[in-house]
């Protein structure tokens, strides 16, 4: 029952990939303290419909249909009949789906213009306007038109028919829905949202506008990087898809007002997936049991490293991501022991000629053939080569895990490091040096801390909760960035995708 529409409803999805089917109104029953109640059945429009009548389900359709039962079971508080007859009226809908057709895919991920937000030097009275949609584009499978198109997101405010003016009073999350087609939720992090973030239509154009109302943003906090995520929702079941850009803060002097509506553009942004394997790659549990990685659950313990003690040691994960199918570069990396992993866009393995996790992927794993590598062997380790490798172009499923505090985990048997893809990763999860037994010196780790600090929970506030602070160890980042493994700007990146 919908309290809002004050209406009983009900919807039957019928996934008509697995065959054709034929629907008949005559095999409904509807009853009431176990008599059977009479039903007539109309179009949404009223039209009437023959009970006996066969639908067929053979393509994805939504048909809305109405029951108007005659309830002639009325009782009264002794449970007898009254004789008093109602009419109750259930919206029913009648929902075929097609499972298998095309997941929505980024083919564009290029704004046309990324601005910086210029602080202005020597005057506070400016604003900016950030253009959201212009050149991304994306490829999804259209309802109404039966087949996969490819669309410029700058078209969906004309789509969607939005009007001119401020959008969603002062929130920063916008959501354009185009009726049976798609959704297209927009969200700004890193601005102060009742101050800065506003979506707003200008000439067909969305926009999101900052200003320095609430000096959230001047020449005192050119480190943060107010950023944008997209989360894209067809009308086909399909998995949402998401894309995130940051943008820099920089400052000038004051040249007229071309710093109002900022025009120097430069920038691409980059797909949610990272560091990634394939669906049927192995991972090690808690108890040394393996399991696929399309088979874990939030549940499940791992087994990891602990460079802190040097020992294995049990972790929760705390990022585990279907990215979906799209067709990649697989790079198969094959190891002396037996070994393979099958990657996507690069892996971190542990090389012991480097003493440090290294990125692998199809365009340096020449140079690390004949390098020794760590696997896992019961309670302890042992090194193995990298012989070989091989690049294959394969439409495939894409899958990445991180463990609690620790990161690292054991795919295949090898000590492995799911890292995202910005610069010099991953050394920014592990910025401390590894000594004798596959521990972080004691010593150097406590002079990197004393040099360049520790983030608290006060840096993250409002970008992550406290266990989630705790869980990605955010801590340790700031000696990342002090070494300059990572930027402020990429971790909020990071952030603004997976938390």
């Amino acid at each position: 029952y919908d309290s809002t529409d004050a209406q009983w409803k009900s919807t039957l999805k019928v996934d008509v990939d697995a065959g054709v089917y034929d629907f008949s109104f005559a095999k409904l029953l509807v009853q009431k303290n176990g008599q059977n109640l009479s039903y007539t059945v109309t179009t949404e429009d009223g039209t009437p419909v023959d009970k006996n009548a066969l639908i067929t389900l053979n393509a994805a359709i939504s048909n809305i249909y109405y029951l108007i039962i005659t309830d002639d079971q009325v009782l009264d508080a002794n449970g007898n009949k009254t004789g008093s007859v109602i009419e109750i009226t259930y919206k029913f809908e009648l929902l075929a789906t097609k499972t298998s057709l095309p997941a929505p895919t980024w083919t564009s991920t290029t704004l046309n213009g990324t601005p910086y937000i210029v602080v202005d030097t020597k005057n506070s009275d400016w604003n900016c306007a950030v253009p959201v949609l212009d050149g991304l584009k994306i490829k999804y499978w259209s309802k109404k038109q039966n087949k996969e198109v490819e669309l410029n997101l700058a078209d969906v405010v004309t789509a969607a028919g939005l009007s001119a003016g401020l959008q969603n009073g002062s929130n920063n999350t916008i959501t354009i829905t185009v009726s049976d087609e798609y959704s297209l939720q927009i969200t700004t992090t890193g601005f102060k949202t009742n101050d800065n973030g506003k979506p707003v239509v200008v000439n067909d154009k969305l926009y999101f506008t900052v200003s320095s109302s609430s000096n959230y943003v001047s020449t005192s906090t050119t480190s943060r990087a107010p950023s944008i995520s997209y989360v894209f929702t067809d009308a086909n079941n399909s998995d949402p898809i998401s894309l995130s850009t940051s943008f820099t803060v920089t400052y000038a002097d004051y040249k007229s007002t071309q710093y109002k509506y900022s025009d120097f553009c430069t920038g691409t942004l980059t797909e949610a997936s990272s560091s990634c394997v394939t669906p049927d790659t192995l991972v090690t549990l808690a108890d040394g049991t393996q399991k696929r990685i399309d088979q874990l659950t939030l549940n499940d313990q791992l087994l990891v490293w602990n460079f802190y003690t040097g020992e294995y040691t049990v972790a929760p994960i705390s990022l585990l991501d279907n990215h979906g199918y799209s067709t990649e570069n697989v790079t198969t990396l094959h190891f002396s022991n037996g070994a393979s992993v099958k990657t996507i866009n690069g892996h971190g393995f542990f090389d012991v000629d480097l003493n440090a996790y290294v990125l692998l992927d199809e365009f340096n794993a020449a140079d690390f053939v004949g390098h020794s590598f760590v696997n896992q062997v019961g309670d302890g380790y042992d090194t193995v080569t990298l012989v070989s490798y091989e690049v294959e172009q394969r439409y495939v499923e894409v899958w990445s895990v991180l463990t609690v505090e620790y990161y690292n985990c054991i795919l295949e048997g090898m000590w492995t490091l799911t890292a995202a893809q910005v610069d010099n990763s991953p050394a920014w999860l592990m910025p401390y040096a590894i000594g004798e037994d596959m521990k972080y010196d004691a010593e150097k780790m406590q002079a990197d801390i004393a040099k360049y600090g520790l983030y608290t929970y006060e840096d993250f506030e409002g970008l992550c909760t406290y266990e989630q602070f705790i869980a990605l160890g955010l801590e340790n980042f700031k000696v990342s960035v002090g070494k300059g493994f990572i930027t402020w700007a990429e971790i909020l990146y990071l952030l603004s995708i997976h938390v």
